[in-house]
């Protein structure tokens, strides 16, 4: 199909290039929307930031007790530190808890294990902490659990995981759950029987042998890391490595964990060696792999989906959109984190983008055009949800990851975003741009948008305001008629939800011609009724609203126009068309006017005087049959049929 864009708006756009000046992390913040990553978090982790997390821990693939130690690396802030503090849930058992090497009594209730510090650790004065613990969490296993050991039924291999978001790590390791203190660089030492394999984040530096047919695998990352993304995985694995080959870099190790079934690698194969070439489309369009000196890899687990632990995402199968997503999540969730729950777009809604940008640039658009109208359907089911997370649900995981709401209706907002910037180049720069800022670090929603209007020149705020914040969508009812080489058309919208009365949005419309090619045509909405002139070199047969799907809009109408005297004022739309029960008419002027409804032997069955662009009425009275809709308005009528059943 051939597409000619008619931009009927200017776009100021200033370099790319420029010094970019960006505000501190949540001086963007709105007052009372946010509240703290975990509002129960104890006031004595604000005392310190973490530094650095070494992992020393005793696991089996059949249970979930774990024993060893967590050694965290802190530094005091804003005051001397008199009592440290970490997050451990009450049902695991601490023996002791060492401050630079010196064992200290301790407290551990309300999930909180606490230490007297004397004398006083200076502020910005290192010290390390380590705790020694064990036990069985008693979780009830897969998501929101913590840790969960479980049975592969189609390969008979049982495996032992973690995952912790969002508020879980405290159910199997001391920690401090913020989002905004990621810890600069971890360990994790992984003790195990030596017929398994214990995968984890970082790279594995050493395999150690030790007595009783024991191992101990260890890994160390040198990149910043969240609590959350902390995980370990253990099971009868064989290793699955590949290589990819993004530019910026040598090469990136590719290390899959797989269930140790042959059967279980030739059926996924295909699909995992296709991880290098995402790698490879991500790292063009997002910037290098942030973990290149390390690796990206997948520990296999019986779970359904995946979860993107830091360069090793767990995942229960394989298949083309999930590695994409959790992928995406490496640069989206991982390198640069959420500041708070709220902002799980930040997380997600790139995360499932990225399954559409895989789609679009690996397979074919036609298969990124599917997937965009199921991610449509998905957020247009839940018209009173908004992208961000209010203030009432900021701990509440249900919502949080809400698969409408967080992942699919915010992977539509990034899209409308692209739609909004209209130039590919600049977009993905501006993801560039945002990710060189916050990289190793924490972003909000409305970081993102001074983000992208620094590398753009646009103002974001009103959409932000419709798209993030604000609830509901659109619907366009589109009546169109051509006089010569002039094709007129009145574009009505109507919203679904109350609290936003108006998307002002660029949209685009098809133009079908009965001689010449097809025709895209770009033009601004900003007012709920919009009135349109174009030239046009062909006989017009039909209009297509947002032929491309760009927009996150509900189904509207498109009628094609007769009127018997020229001008908009009297055009007017029906939907649905037939109809049952309901029927709404949109017209293109709040003016008064005559609405008539006359059945096929002219008698006129219904008639009304109103004022507004908008009418619903029910019709399950009427019988059956064909019926005739005339409007009259300054001497002016149109009439459009419609069938009733």
């Amino acid at each position: 199909m051939k597409s000619l864009i008619i931009i009927l708006m200017a776009l100021f756009v200033i370099s790319l290039n420029a010094q970019q000046n960006y505000p501190e992390h949540f001086e963007s913040y709105k007052i009372g929307k946010y509240k703290p990553a975990n509002s129960q978090k104890n006031p004595l982790l604000d005392k310190y930031d973490l530094k650095f997390v070494h992992l020393d821990l005793e696991v089996s693939n059949t249970s979930t007790y774990v024993q060893g130690n967590a050694l965290l690396r802190c530094k005091p802030v804003n005051n001397p530190l008199d009592i440290f503090a970490a997050e451990l849930i009450d049902e695991m058992t601490v023996d002791s808890v060492l401050i630079d090497g010196v064992s200290l009594s301790f407290t551990h209730s309300g999930d909180i294990i606490s230490v007297i510090v004397s004398p006083d650790i200076p502020v910005g004065q290192n010290f390390d902490a380590k705790i020694y613990y064990k036990g069985d969490p008693g979780s009830s296993g897969g998501f929101f659990s913590g840790i969960t050991s479980e049975l592969h039924n189609w390969s008979g291999i049982w495996t032992t995981w973690t995952l912790s978001e969002s508020f879980h790590a405290k159910e199997w390791w001391p920690t401090k759950q913020d989002l905004t203190d990621k810890a600069d660089s971890s360990w994790f030492f992984i003790t195990c029987n030596d017929d398994l394999m214990a995968g984890s984040n970082g790279l594995l530096t050493n395999t150690v042998s030790l007595p009783d047919n024991k191992v101990r695998y260890e890994w160390k990352s040198s990149y910043p890391i969240v609590y959350y993304l902390l995980s370990f995985a253990v099971s009868d694995y064989l290793d699955y490595s590949i290589y990819a080959h993004p530019e910026g870099a040598d090469s990136v190790l590719v290390q899959n964990y797989l269930y140790n079934n042959p059967a279980y690698l030739a059926y996924y194969q295909a699909e995992l060696d296709r991880t290098a070439e995402l790698i490879e489309l991500y790292s063009e369009k997002f910037g290098l792999y942030p973990f290149s000196n390390e690796k990206y890899g997948h520990c296999t687990a019986p779970l359904g989906g995946g979860m993107e632990h830091q360069t090793m995402t767990t995942m229960g199968y394989y298949e083309f959109w999930i590695i994409a997503h959790e992928l995406g999540h490496m640069w989206f969730g991982d390198d640069v984190t959420c500041a708070t729950w709220q902002d799980i777009w930040i997380n997600e809604g790139f995360a499932s983008y990225s399954e559409y940008i895989a789609l679009e640039n690996l397979n074919s658009y036609e298969e990124a055009q599917d997937w965009m109208v199921e991610a449509h359907g998905y957020a247009l089911g839940q018209p009173e949800g908004s992208v961000f997370i209010p203030l009432i649900d900021a701990e509440n995981e249900s919502r949080i990851f809400s698969y409408a709401l967080s992942y699919k209706k915010g992977a539509s907002l990034l899209h409308m975003i692209r739609f909004e910037i209209d130039n590919d180049s600049i977009f993905y720069q501006s993801l560039k741009n945002y990710r060189d800022v916050f990289s190793d670090s924490v972003a909000t929603g409305d970081d993102f948008m001074e983000s992208i209007e620094l590398s753009t020149g646009m103002d974001f705020t009103q959409f932000f305001e419709q798209w993030y914040y604000g609830k509901g969508y659109p619907s366009f009812d589109v009546v169109w008629y051509q006089i010569g080489d002039s094709l007129f058309f009145n574009s009505l919208q109507s919203t679904s939800s109350d609290e936003t009365s108006l998307f002002v949005t660029p949209m685009e419309y098809l133009i079908s011609f009965s001689d010449n090619p097809d025709t895209t045509i770009r033009v601004m909405h900003n007012e709920l009724s919009e009135n349109y002139s174009i030239k046009v070199g062909g006989t017009v047969s039909g209009m297509e609203i947002d032929p491309n799907n760009w927009i996150l809009d509900g189904e509207g109408s498109v009628i094609i126009g007769i009127p018997e005297n020229d001008g908009f004022e009297a055009f007017f739309s029906v939907s649905p068309n037939p109809a049952s029960n309901n029927l709404k008419i949109c017209f293109s002027s709040a003016k008064e006017k005559t609405l008539e409804i006359s059945n096929v032997y002219g008698s006129i069955v219904f008639s009304e005087k109103l004022i507004g662009e908008t009418k619903n009425f029910d019709v399950s009275n009427f019988e059956s049959g064909l019926y005739f809709i005339k409007i009259k308005i300054d001497n002016k009528q149109f009439v459009e049929k419609i069938l009733i059943f």
